[in-house]
């Protein structure tokens, strides 16, 4: 049996992960650490590793947010202490995590072939961008030792592959030539914590039922939602409108449309898209604007994200 690599003394997250804004690092040669600082209080990460040997880590939680990971190859296992008690977890290749871990003590062991991506937030980022985790996601937070996990998601594996490829490429660029990069970053580290969040909450549907009249509602807060695709409104106006709850809605979307709010307005809005591009007579530009959208290198990246092709490449094929 191989004996792990050790690192003999405990670190802390802040003396592993928070050196520069963006730096790349190895650990005995075996693996890769590279972070992009988004904004104050939100951090990109992409770890790396080709092992020959199992790699342990022990580390303490000294930094407190909130890491949202996406496990794109390989398997780790992690242990947590907190308080008294010691819990053990095994994260597989495609599966997707919400940790909290703040004051905790933990060992992380990891083998071959290895890669994730994590979006790290501070608590109070995500009130700043209106994001409701959820009753049940807010008690585990609470607790101060949340290590939550859910299967494979097509839509958020598709989404950290795209924020692993545009945070490897920026890398190489040249300081000056980072603040677009890191803007498109941002509004798909955005994306990615509200998949994630919204994938945990559908877990959490079990047991929950529509009347008829509830459901009647949320078809009218389909149509509503859709009546306009260059704008999509906001879930309390649609919560008003029909006279639901939030959580009503939320929870009724996922439910009766297999869809969050906006994951449905997106879906359907790229398919006007892809309606239009059919015609062949009009530009990809004009679609963009047309549907909203202000920079087309968004418009560009919804399309490839929902179809696997550019916008400009598919109006080609008519």
């Amino acid at each position: 049996m191989v004996s792990p690599l050790n690192l003999q003394a405990e670190i802390s997250l802040t003396q592993l992960l928070l050196d520069t804004p963006m730096q790349d690092t190895s650990i005995q040669n075996q693996c890769r650490l590279l972070r992009c600082k988004l904004q104050p209080g939100i951090d990109l990460f992409i770890w790396q590793s080709q092992l020959v040997e199992p790699f342990k880590l022990r580390a303490y939680d000294d930094l407190g947010m909130i890491n949202f990971t996406c496990a794109l190859n390989g398997q780790s296992e992690f242990s947590l202490k907190h308080e008294k008690a010691r819990r053990r977890y095994q994260v597989s290749e495609g599966a997707n995590c919400i940790s909290f871990t703040p004051g905790c003590h933990g060992t992380a062991l990891y083998q071959g072939q290895f890669e994730s991506l994590v979006v790290a937030v501070q608590p109070r980022i995500l009130e700043q961008w209106g994001i409701d985790p959820g009753a049940v996601i807010q008690a585990q937070l609470k607790a101060q030792c949340c290590f939550l996990q859910s299967p494979y998601h097509r839509e958020i594996q598709t989404t950290a592959a795209l924020l692993k490829h545009k945070l490897l490429k920026m890398a190489a660029y040249p300081p000056s030539q980072r603040s677009a990069s890191s803007l498109w970053l941002l509004g798909h580290s955005i994306i990615f914590v509200s998949l994630m969040l919204e994938q945990y909450q559908q877990q959490t549907l079990t047991g929950f039922k529509l009347t008829q009249q509830e459901q009647q509602k949320l078809q009218l807060a389909k149509e509503l939602l859709l009546a306009d695709l260059t704008k999509a409104p906001s879930i309390s106006s649609l919560a008003s409108e029909t006279g639901l709850s939030v959580l009503k809605i939320k929870r009724g979307f996922r439910l009766l449309f297999e869809n969050s709010v906006y994951g449905l307005f997106q879906v359907e809005r790229m398919k006007e898209a892809k309606k239009r591009l059919s015609a062949g007579n009009v530009q990809v530009l004009t679609v963009a604007s047309d549907l909203g959208y202000v920079n087309a290198s968004h418009f560009s990246s919804a399309f490839y994200k929902q179809f696997g092709v550019n916008p400009s490449t598919y109006k080609r094929s008519f």
